[in-house]
C-alpha cells in the first residue's frame, strides 16, 4: 500500500494558536506513511519555517472567500494533489473543504473547529447545516466547545471528536524548580487585537505598583493594537515596567523568561498558550470562559470571574501572585501538560481518526 495522501487547508500561517497547532499536527505525522500537502488561502504567514517534515506547500493568494473564481481556484489546487483525506482548520477553510468533497466524494473531510464562534449568526449556521453532509468528522478542542456545537450547530454526535490542543512538551520543560522571584515578571503572548484585552494587564501592573509590588509585564506578539497599547503605557508612566517584545520565534525561551502567564481575552476556547505555559511550569491567570476552566482544573492557577469589578479582581490576583507556592505550581502545572497535552497523545488520536476515515473509503 502506498502512502496516505493528506491535505491540510487553512487561512494563513500566522502565529495564532490554531495555526501553531496545525504545524504541531503536521510535524507529528510519519512521512514514511503520509504524503502531506498544505494549502494556505492567503499569502501570509511566518510558521512555514517550523515545518519539520516534507510538505507540498502552496500559498493560494485568496483575497475574497465570496469570489466564486477564488473558490474554484482552491478546489482545483486541492484536486490536483488528489488527497485521500482533507483536514481543514477554521470556518472559511472548513466550508471550502466541504465544497471540495462535492467534487471528490471519495475524499474524507475533517473540519477542525477552534474558538467558540461568538461571531456566528443565523446565516452562518444555515450554510453550515446545508453543507453538513459533506464533512465526515468534526474535531473540537474542548468539552465546552463540543457541547456548544452539539446544541447550537446541532452536529451529530457521531461526527464530533474531542482532540485537545497539544505541544511537544519536552521543548518547554524547565528542569530547575521555580522559586519565589524577587521581582514578578508577568507575561502574555497573543495577537494584539481588541478581544485579547491586553490593556487589562497594563492596568494590573499599575495597580500592583501602587500597592508597592515589584512587577514588570512582558508582551509577546504583534497586531493593530500596538500603537494604542504603547500610548497607554506612556500615559500611565509605565515605560520601565511594560516591555513590548514583538513577534517571538522561540516560544519556549519566552516562557522561561517570565514568572506568571496572564490572559485577559473576551473569548477563548482552549488556548494553546496556556498549555505552553503549563509545560514551562508557570502559574496562569485567565478568565473563566470557553474551555479555560476545564484546562485550569487541578492546577495552581487563578481562573477569574469576568463579572467581578476590576478593583476586586486585581486584589484577588495580587493575593494569588504573592501568596503562591511557586515550586508547587511548577510541579503540578508541568505534570498536567505532560499527562494530557503532550504531542504523543495528539499523534495517537489523530492517526487513529485518519486511519478510520481512510479505511471507510473502501
Amino acid at each position: 500500500m502506498g502512502k496516505i495522501k493528506v491535505a491540510f487547508l487553512i487561512s494563513s500561517l500566522g502565529t495564532g494558536g490554531a495555526e501553531r497547532q496545525l504545524v504541531h499536527t503536521i510535524n507529528c505525522l510519519d512521512s514514511s506513511k503520509y504524503e502531506i500537502a498544505l494549502f494556505v488561502l492567503q499569502r501570509k504567514g511566518s510558521l512555514q519555517n517550523q515545518l519539520k517534515v516534507p510538505v507540498h506547500l502552496t500559498f493560494l493568494g485568496v483575497k475574497s472567500y465570496y469570489n466564486p473564481f477564488a473558490v474554484q481556484k482552491v478546489i482545483a489546487a486541492i484536486h490536483e494533489f488528489q488527497p485521500d483525506l482533507l483536514h481543514s482548520v477554521m470556518y472559511a477553510s472548513n466550508l471550502l473543504a466541504r465544497f471540495y468533497k462535492m467534487k471528490n466524494s471519495s475524499c474524507r473531510v475533517l473540519n477542525h473547529v477552534h474558538g467558540m464562534g461568538s461571531w456566528i449568526r443565523k446565516r452562518h449556521i444555515v450554510l453550515d447545516r446545508l453543507l453538513l453532509r459533506y464533512v465526515d468528522k468534526i474535531l473540537v478542542v474542548s468539552e465546552q466547545s463540543k457541547q456548544l456545537r452539539l446544541a447550537r450547530e446541532r452536529y451529530p454526535i457521531s461526527k464530533v471528536a474531542l482532540v485537545y490542543n497539544c505541544i511537544p512538551v519536552s521543548d518547554y520543560l524547565v528542569a530547575t524548580l521555580r522559586s519565589t522571584p524577587s521581582k514578578i515578571i508577568l507575561g502574555t503572548a497573543s495577537r494584539l487585537v481588541p478581544l485579547k484585552q491586553i490593556e487589562m494587564g497594563i492596568y494590573l501592573v499599575e495597580f500592583l505598583l501602587l500597592h508597592g509590588r515589584e512587577v514588570v509585564f512582558h508582551i509577546a506578539g504583534e497586531g493593530p493594537e500596538l500603537g494604542y497599547l504603547k500610548q497607554l503605557v506612556f500615559d500611565l508612566k509605565l515605560t520601565d515596567q511594560v516591555v513590548f517584545l514583538g513577534h517571538q520565534e522561540d516560544m519556549p525561551v519566552f516562557y522561561k523568561s517570565i514568572d506568571c502567564f496572564v490572559l485577559f481575552s473576551r473569548t477563548e476556547d482552549m488556548p494553546l498558550s496556556i498549555v505552553e505555559a503549563f509545560a514551562s511550569g508557570l502559574p496562569v491567570i485567565a478568565p473563566a470562559i470557553g474551555g479555560i476552566p476545564e484546562l485550569l482544573s487541578e492546577t495552581k492557577s487563578y481562573c477569574y470571574d469576568v463579572t467581578v469589578p476590576r478593583s476586586a479582581l486585581f486584589e484577588a490576583m495580587e493575593h494569588f501572585i504573592f501568596e503562591l507556592d511557586w515550586a508547587a505550581a511548577h510541579t503540578l502545572n508541568a505534570h498536567k501538560a505532560v499527562a494530557f497535552f503532550d504531542i504523543s497523545r495528539h499523534q495517537q488520536h489523530i492517526v487513529s481518526i485518519y486511519q478510520q476515515l481512510y479505511d471507510s473509503r473502501s
